[in-house]
């Protein structure tokens, strides 16, 4: 056991003490290299324990393959280790609950909701609210968020218990994904997390807006338009019939010059509507 024995200021670099089996010794009758042995074992017993859930060099080895995947390298690996630590894990090492991926995930949710708001924002300018909630939780969804987690392949990485059955399951790969965005955002920021999101999350957007039955028939269309022909529909007045009070609009939509549907409706916006939704009908006119 080391005892420290407080000196003169001048000489406290060289003229620190310690008992030693119970002699005091000093540096000068103990050699430096024996004051040296002492001030690493004092050191060590000082030193914070470790981590349960820092990563060793085998498992670094296995997250930089992960890094590699999502396109970001971790300053902190122990942030990363712990996005992918599954309760399960957890219970079997007999850490504290707020231990592992769920704490995480708790924060990581709000930051996709607010990305993926932002992404359907930005993709859907026509689309009223109704249509951006829908759109967003649609996205946001246990079976879009696990299908980006699958072609992570993060369920490889998960750190698991023995009680575990299986890690493929939407619910757990969509934990896991909250918490790795969760873990980006605290390591590197919002601008990190949005990188992530939207090359992890970016084909189930375009995908869903080009399949989905909720998104508006004006919103659909500009997808399909700026995906093949990188262009955005134009929509014109044809012509204008009935008295003020009931006026019928017919609008024509456009892409590249070329007319792809006419619509009609009691305002400028159904008229709209009506020539996108025409639109989709005939793309054999594309």
């Amino acid at each position: 056991m080391f005892r420290r024995i407080e000196v003169s200021p001048k000489k406290k670099e060289l003229e620190k003490l310690f008992v030693l089996g119970g002699v005091f010794a000093s540096p000068k009758r103990l050699g430096v290299w024996r004051v040296s042995i002492c001030l690493k074992q004092l050191f060590r017993r000082l030193r914070k324990p470790k981590d349960p859930l820092e990563p060793d060099e085998l498992r670094k080895n296995v997250l930089s393959e992960l890094e590699q995947r999502i396109g970001y390298r971790f300053k902190n690996k122990l942030l990363l280790n712990e996005a992918l630590a599954h309760r399960s894990y957890v219970r079997q090492r007999k850490l504290p609950a707020n231990r592992g991926c769920d704490r995480l995930a708790f924060l990581g949710d709000a930051i996709l909701d607010f990305l993926v708001g932002e992404l359907v924002f930005q993709r859907l300018p026509d689309g009223d609210e109704g249509v951006l909630t829908r759109a967003r939780s649609f996205v946001v969804s246990d079976e879009s968020v696990s299908k980006a987690a699958k072609e992570l392949r993060l369920h490889r990485f998960l750190l698991t218990g023995k009680s575990l059955r299986s890690a493929e399951t939407p619910q757990i790969l969509s934990t896991a994904f909250e918490a790795l965005v969760a873990a980006i955002y605290l390591d590197g920021g919002l601008e990190a997390a949005r990188g992530f999101v939207h090359k992890a999350l970016g084909s189930v957007v375009e995908e869903s807006l080009e399949r989905g039955g909720w998104v508006d028939h004006k919103s659909k269309l500009q997808i399909l338009a700026q995906k093949r022909f990188g262009r955005i529909p134009e929509y014109r007045v044809v012509s204008e019939e009935g008295p003020p009070h009931q006026r019928v609009f017919t609008v024509g939509v456009w892409v590249g010059g070329k007319l792809l549907g006419v619509g009609r409706g009691r305002s400028k916006k159904e008229a709209e509507q009506g020539a996108a939704e025409e639109a989709l009908k005939h793309k054999e006119l594309w």
